[in-house]
C-alpha cells in the first residue's frame, strides 16, 4: 500500500511510501513519477518495531535534495546528510533560532510519527505484514517546498552545513 508522507502546499503533488518495500515514490497517483517543481528537500525515516524492539534490518532513513536523487542517510560517513537530517528534524520540532531559518519564501511540511498520529490515526504508525511477520512501522518525515527551491537550497547548504546539534 502506498501511503502519503508529504504533500506540496503549492501544487498538491504527493511523495508516497510503499509500506512493505519502504520505497519512496513521487506523485504516485499521477503516473509521471517526478518530484514537483517546488520540492527543495525532504528527509523520511521508517522505524520498524516488533513489540517494543526496533528491528534495524527493516528500517531506513533517506534524503532527497534539489540536484540529487534519493539516497540513504549514512551519518557515519556523510556528514552533510547527518547535518541536513538533524537540521530538518529540529526545524520540524520548532527548535531552530530564527537566524537559522532560510529567508527565501518556503514552507516546511510533515511531522514525527507521534505528530502524524495526533492529526490522523494510522498516518504515523501502521502495521505491515512483511514475509509473514507483522511489524509496526513508525514514519517521521519533513520536507521543504518553495516557489524558488534553488534559492532555499542555496541557503540550506550554508545553514545545515554549519548546523550542529
Amino acid at each position: 500500500m502506498i501511503r502519503e508522507i508529504l504533500r506540496c502546499p503549492y501544487c498538491g503533488s504527493v511523495i508516497g511510501l510503499e509500506d512493505v518495500s519502504q520505497d519512496l515514490c513521487f506523485d504516485p497517483d499521477r503516473c509521471h513519477g517526478e518530484a514537483c517543481p517546488h520540492l527543495t528537500c525532504f528527509w523520511a525515516a521508517v522505524t520498524a518495531m516488533r513489540g517494543r524492539r526496533t528491528v534495524k534490518r527493516r528500517g531506513s532513513s533517506r534524503i532527497w535534495e534539489l540536484g540529487r536523487e534519493i539516497y540513504r542517510v549514512d551519518g557515519w560517513h556523510d556528514f552533510w546528510a547527518a547535518g541536513l537530517t538533524n537540521y530538518l528534524c529540529d526545524y520540524g520540532f520548532d527548535r531552530l533560532e530564527p537566524s537559522l531559518l532560510p529567508t527565501a519564501p518556503h514552507q516546511l511540511v510533515g511531522g514525527s510519527a507521534q505528530q502524524r498520529e495526533e492529526l490522523r490515526h494510522g498516518s504515523g504508525e501502521f502495521a505491515v505484514n512483511i514475509n509473514g511477520r507483522m511489524y509496526a512501522l513508525l514514519l517521521d518525515a519533513w520536507g521543504i517546498f518553495a516557489p524558488s527551491p534553488a534559492a532555499v537550497m542555496d541557503e540550506l547548504r550554508l545553514l545545515a552545513n554549519e548546523y550542529e546539534v
